[in-house]
């Protein structure tokens, strides 16, 4: 029994010692076995109750355990189960403790995975298993990220560091980072071809050499020419490099100036200024500055564009009060016509607004031409006895006021507002009589 390399089983030698027990006469196997296992049982006890707490047991508490079996003298046939899990322990632990970088070619992401699960199986926690399951879960993360460059371009920066990343990984990975290094390489010599064609070696910063590429575009076809080739090349750079992403905002500034230049011009429609203010920062959002720098960099015509819009928004805002406010605006007629000048002085599109603006500015002056002779009248209502002659009659201003809400004027005329006010004096006159 003591031979036995996979240990007792008790079951069998309990039924043995309920034999012996039944003998009509005691002998010393009997009392030796009766000894066993009572101590045996209080091995298996300590056992289960390691086993039956919340956590996995430490190498450390399964080795104690282990010990004390050895002072039995036979080993149970879970104790020699036990020894066999700390044996598959110690080899995986073997094995983590011999990484080395680069791995082996054949200790790929899977034979990672697969040497986890046997770690996770043996049911002792052990310093690789924690290496094991932080190392893998590095690895898949890792994994996932390259392929998402794969799909679609990443960053230049970003895809560098990740190959760097997959050269420290106890995991071999070299298949992707072969593949990882053609797409550096190729956006690489994109920039050299870029920084060479402006004569801007490495150490020419980003904002420096987006002044350079704006002198390029303005030099003339040729080097615009060649420039809007390598935007064309870099469109199709395995990844993201800054320097791609200057040329293109660049471009992309030029031709924006261009047709600002043609607006500005033209008088454009307000509608027309703000879709090419929005394209402005769509223009420049990519940008890979710093905030301070993304925000001094200058579009040519950018600044005269946006004054002529906050022009045009400015008068609009006063269109609103005549046509959306509630009531009727007050103004004189010459406030009302200079309005009017102000939005014929910008030079956009104002639209139909300035039509509407026109028609009160029409009405207005109807109402007070007709009405001319009663408004002069007004002006010496309360003068001297000599005077009374040339008063006006009190039916005649209730009929001009009558007037003004007939045609609905969307304005308040200073003029009315005092014919009112005589009206109003008036009838309280009335009633007090």
């Amino acid at each position: 029994l003591r031979e036995k390399p996979t240990g007792v089983l008790l079951a069998p030698l309990r039924k043995l010692l309920e034999k012996g027990k039944s003998l009509d006469f005691r002998v010393a196997e009997v009392e030796f076995l009766e000894n066993f296992i009572a101590k045996s049982n209080s091995w298996e006890a300590r056992m289960e109750k390691l086993y039956a707490s919340s956590s996995t047991p430490t190498l450390t508490e399964i080795r104690d355990l282990l010990a004390s079996a050895h002072t039995l003298p036979f080993s149970p046939r879970p104790a020699a189960k036990i020894k066999e899990k700390v044996a598959r322990a110690l080899a995986i632990q073997g094995k983590v403790d011999a990484w080395s970088a680069p791995p082996p070619p054949d200790f790929n992401l899977r034979a990672a995975q697969m040497l986890h699960r046997d770690a996770v199986k043996v049911g002792i926690q052990f310093p690789a298993l924690e290496a094991l399951g932080a190392e893998v879960e590095k690895a898949e993360a890792w994994e996932l990220a390259a392929n998402k460059v794969f799909r679609a371009p990443g960053r230049h920066g970003e895809v560098v560091a990740l190959k760097r990343e997959g050269d420290m990984l106890m995991v071999n990975f070299d298949d992707i980072l072969g593949r990882l290094e053609e797409k550096v390489q190729k956006s690489e010599a994109w920039v050299k071809a870029l920084r060479g064609k402006l004569g801007a070696g490495p150490d020419v910063g980003l904002v420096e050499l987006m002044a350079v590429i704006r002198k390029g575009l303005s030099s003339g076809d040729a080097t615009r020419r060649d420039l809007t080739d390598l935007i064309a090349q870099g469109m199709k750079n395995p990844t993201v490099v800054d320097e791609f992403l200057c040329l293109r905002a660049e471009n992309e500034a030029y031709k924006w100036s261009r047709k600002a230049d043609e607006a500005l011009s033209g008088g454009p429609a307000v509608s027309k200024l703000g879709e090419m203010l929005s394209h402005c920062g769509k223009i420049r959002e990519p940008l890979p500055l710093t905030r301070a720098d993304k925000e001094a960099w200058e579009i040519r015509g950018q600044e005269p564009v946006q004054a002529l819009y906050d022009a045009c928004q400015a008068w609009l805002g006063t269109y609103k009060e005549y046509k959306e406010g509630e009531g009727r605006r007050r103004c004189t007629l010459e406030g009302l016509r200079e309005d009017i000048r102000e939005g014929e002085a910008i030079k956009a599109d104002i639209g139909s607004e300035l039509g509407f603006m026109r028609k009160v500015m029409e009405a207005a002056e109807g109402w007070a031409e007709r009405n001319g002779a009663l408004l002069k009248l007004c002006a010496f209502v309360g003068g001297g006895e000599e005077e009374r002659a040339g008063r006006a009659r009190i039916e005649h201003l209730r009929a001009a006021l009558a007037e003004d809400g007939r045609v609905n004027l969307r304005v308040e005329l200073e003029a009315a507002r005092k014919l009112k006010a005589v009206v109003d004096d008036v009838d309280q006159w009335e009633e007090r009589v």
